[in-house]
């Protein structure tokens, strides 16, 4: 699978080394980049994961060091 999702403290935690991989080939400041990111969790499953956990819109989840706003 190349992750896993946790859940501490109300943050879900996705680790793993296919989250790293994509991760470091990401620029958090282009927008561009982040559509990218997004589109790779979509296809990967992880976004449907998270759903199935019960994440909600605003709800936090962290990638290494990196925390945002989950947003549909």
């Amino acid at each position: 699978k190349g992750y896993e999702i946790t859940i501490e403290n109300g943050v879900y935690m996705i680790k793993g080394p296919y989250v790293d991989r994509l991760f470091m080939k990401v620029n958090i400041y282009d927008n561009e980049s982040l559509k990218y990111f997004q589109k790779a969790l979509r296809r990967k499953g992880i976004i449907d994961e998270l759903k199935q956990m019960g994440i909600k819109e605003g709800d936090t989840v962290r990638i290494r060091d990196m925390e945002f706003e989950f947003k549909e």
